[in-house]
């Protein structure tokens, strides 16, 4: 009864176009209608980083508990397209919960430890590895078969990451480039949603990924959706 094993194939799909351009003095744009770079937007789609994962359940008094939950992610996602990370990734959380009549109310932190570090820069003095999650939210027992949920997922990346400019000299004069910095990156984002019961024990999930930070490559909102069997 209090031990949980599963397992999560994630279907992820990408879509990204760039358009690079020189700004002078003022931020203006010098390359009116003559950019360096336009890519029209393209997608790849597939399966992602798969995760196994166990939670087993420390504490309970009540309705309220504690429980420890320990998930390694394989790197089975593309990198070039976008899908993963290239890298394994073990992470080990606390997790606590409570139920009310309606509300139920949760929350959980961790610590993500990356098998090798990412490279983030052109030059590639720059890499990232291991990263802290954290996360809390609400679910409203709206109806006997779903719920409501609000939701704030958040993840800092250690080593480095935060897009900053560095000057790099160019013949006689100097450009400034945006690039990965040595310092960390937070990325929170806020997730409402639903899930619904439609039968036995199978569960449909749908939420919307929206930023509260303006810090890396990041979608306006993502849309996630998703199927879950207890068996």
């Amino acid at each position: 009864d209090d031990l949980d094993v599963s397992v999560s194939v994630p279907w992820v799909r990408v879509s990204m176009g760039a358009d690079i351009a020189l700004f002078g003095q003022g931020r203006t744009d010098i390359t009116p209608g003559g950019h360096l770079l336009t890519l029209r937007s393209s997608s790849a789609a597939g399966v992602g980083d798969i995760a196994l994962s166990a939670k087993y359940r420390a504490w309970r008094q009540g309705r309220q508990g504690i429980a420890v939950e320990v998930r390694n992610r394989m790197p089975t996602g593309d990198v070039n397209a976008l899908r993963g990370t290239g890298v394994n990734r073990t992470s080990v959380s606390g997790v606590w919960s409570t139920e009310g009549p309606r509300l139920a109310p949760h929350a959980q932190v961790g610590y993500e430890f990356w098998s090798r570090n990412v490279v983030v820069d052109e030059i590639g003095d720059i890499a990232v590895q291991h990263q802290l999650n954290y996360g809390f939210g609400i679910e409203n027992k709206a109806h006997r078969r779903g719920t409501l949920n609000l939701e704030i997922i958040g993840r800092r990346l250690l080593g480095g990451g935060r897009p900053a400019y560095r000057t790099v000299s160019v013949g006689g004069g100097t450009v400034e480039l945006l690039t990965a910095s040595a310092e960390g990156i937070d990325v929170v984002s806020f997730a409402p949603g639903a899930k619904w019961n439609i039968a036995g024990t199978v569960l449909v999930s749908a939420n919307l990924l929206a930023p509260l930070t303006n810090r890396g490559l990041r979608a306006s909102v993502t849309p996630v959706i998703g199927f879950e069997w207890g068996f």
